[in-house]
């Protein structure tokens, strides 16, 4: 579990940083590792940055595969966060568009604006939700790009 918590912190910073092979790097080991009861809000959270990475360097084909292991993942939960159906939905309706600048750039402002009335109105589990990625700062780089 430690490990799972190291390789987490690891990748959050990469992730917010902008360095996405290294998140996606850190976010495979931890992916991967062995499954335990502990610690499902970490796997759930490493599974939607990986997500985003695959989502902001364009690999589409794995985003295809990923975003849907995500929500079948999540589904399971039964009890989905605002967040975490906006960013599925968010991937969903957008992976076609990667590469439409204006479009995209529509969109994370979309997201952001979301994102921060989750933050500002939302419950506390939201907003602890929010920050095990720190999704509005993410947004918001999207938006500077």
């Amino acid at each position: 579990s430690r490990q799972k918590v190291i390789y987490y912190v690891m990748s959050r910073l990469s992730f917010v940083t902008g360095h996405y092979k290294s998140a996606i790097s850190y976010l495979s080991k931890l992916t991967s590792a062995k499954s335990s009861n502990e610690r499902t809000d970490i796997d759930n959270y490493a599974r939607i940055m990986q997500m985003l990475s695959f989502f902001v360097t364009g690999k589409t084909l794995s985003l295809e595969t990923i975003s849907r292991a995500v929500r079948k993942t999540l589904a399971k939960n039964n009890n989905l966060f605002r967040i975490e159906t906006l960013i599925l939905d968010f991937v969903s309706m957008n992976n076609k568009h990667i590469y439409n600048k204006s479009l995209i750039q529509e969109k994370y402002a979309a997201l952001f604006n979301e994102l921060n009335q989750i933050n500002e109105t939302g419950t506390k589990e939201e907003k602890l939700a929010l920050e095990y990625i720190d999704l509005i700062k993410w947004a918001g780089m999207q938006l500077q790009k």
